[in-house]
C-alpha cells in the first residue's frame, strides 16, 4: 500500500513525541545506574613508563562544581551543573544539567598519593605517578668472566 506525501508529514509531530520519550527513558536509565543525567561521556586513559593519565570531558562545569576521590583502586569523578538562576526553562534543550558520577577502575600500579588534577577548556586532566616498583628500569650488566679475574692478577 502506498502512502501519500501528506500522510507522511502528518506523522512528524508524533515522531517528536517519540523522540522526547526515548530521551527521557535514557536519562532515567543513566540516573538509576548512578551516572546521573549530566554524565560526561568521553573519557580517555593512557600511560607511559612513569604515569597514568586520564582526561574527562566536562564542558560547562567549573572547578567548584567538580570533585575527585580515590578509594580501593577506583577514581570517582562527581559534579553538578544547574540551569542558570533567573533563566526561563528552554522550549527545546539537548544540553545536560544535574548531577553525575563517573567511576573509573585504575591499575594497582598507581600511587594514590601523587594524584594531580586540573581543569582547562572543559577538559578535566588527571594524572597519577606509578608506584616505584611498577616503573620499568634498566639494570647495568657487569662482566664477571674468568678473563677479567686473570687481568686483575697480572
Amino acid at each position: 500500500m502506498l502512502h501519500s506525501h501528506n500522510s507522511f508529514h502528518s506523522l512528524l509531530p508524533g515522531l517528536g513525541t517519540v523522540r522526547r520519550e526515548l530521551e527521557k527513558a535514557f536519562d532515567e536509565a543513566h540516573t538509576r545506574s548512578g551516572n546521573g543525567c549530566g554524565l560526561p561521556s568521553s573519557v580517555s586513559i593512557w600511560q607511559d613508563d612513569e604515569q597514568v593519565f586520564l582526561e574527562v570531558d566536562v564542558p560547562g562545569y567549573s572547578v567548584e562544581n567538580l570533585s575527585l576521590s580515590f578509594e580501593d583502586g577506583n577514581l570517582k569523578v562527581t559534579g553538578e551543573r544547574q540551569w542558570p538562576e533567573g533563566r526561563n526553562q528552554p522550549d527545546f534543550n539537548e544540553r545536560r544539567f544535574g548531577k553525575f558520577e563517573r567511576i573509573v577502575s585504575l591499575p594497582d600500579t598507581v600511587d594514590a598519593s601523587t594524584i594531580d588534577a586540573g581543569l582547562s577548556d572543559g577538559v578535566l586532566s588527571i594524572s597519577f605517578r606509578k608506584k616505584v616498583e611498577a616503573v620499568p628500569r634498566s639494570v647495568q650488566i657487569e662482566y664477571r668472566g674468568k678473563n677479567e679475574e686473570q687481568r686483575d692478577e697480572s
